[in-house]
């Protein structure tokens, strides 16, 4: 077994993790943040479980907003990396029943950076989509439906559920899988 300075021995045939133990300090030491927990479960074994900062344990808790984003969009541009669809590309292309009231021009582009101009930041918006969003069908029915509140790529907007709900469908669509 290997030491690890922060959790004792590392299990055996674990010391590849080193480097993202040496990354959580240098993120810690330098003010980027207060804390850090990392937990890689690989099919059914706990083989990282570390915590850096003061008063951090493995058994701390964090709030995460937004954690799966990074993933559907590293699906997404694996997508566009296998050719199977471009950042210039429509929306309405993949997900014809999108291309209405003014989402026409919405390309995937639009969608990863907040610029397609549908986003749920509006109460009213809110009100109607939260009710509804643990069904997908539905969800992604209101957000095909949606007017635009500004012209796809004149601004940015923060898409929190509407914009990733679409870019969750199109991965959907173009890998022929479900997305969980």
């Amino acid at each position: 077994m290997c030491q690890n300075p922060l959790m004792g021995e590392w299990p055996a045939g674990e010391e590849r993790f080193r480097p993202v133990v040496d990354e959580m300090r240098r993120q810690v030491e330098s003010g980027l943040r207060p804390t850090i927990q990392v937990a890689v479960d690989w099919r059914g074994k706990l083989v990282l479980d570390a915590a850096v900062g003061g008063g951090a344990s493995t058994a701390s808790h964090y709030l995460l907003w937004s954690a799966t984003k990074p993933a559907v969009a590293l699906a997404l541009l694996g997508l566009v990396e296998e050719g199977a669809i471009d950042l210039d590309d429509k929306v309405g292309a993949i997900i014809p029943e999108f291309a209405c009231n003014g989402k026409e021009a919405v390309t995937v582009a639009h969608l990863l950076t907040h610029r397609g101009g549908f986003p749920d930041s509006d109460p009213a918006v809110r009100r109607k989509l939260f009710p509804i969003m643990r069904d997908w069908d539905a969800a992604l029915n209101f957000v095909c439906g949606m007017e635009l509140a500004w012209e796809p790529g004149s601004a940015r907007g923060y898409h929190p559920f509407t914009g990733w709900l679409i870019v969750g469908e199109l991965v959907q669509r173009l890998d022929a899988r479900p997305l969980a």
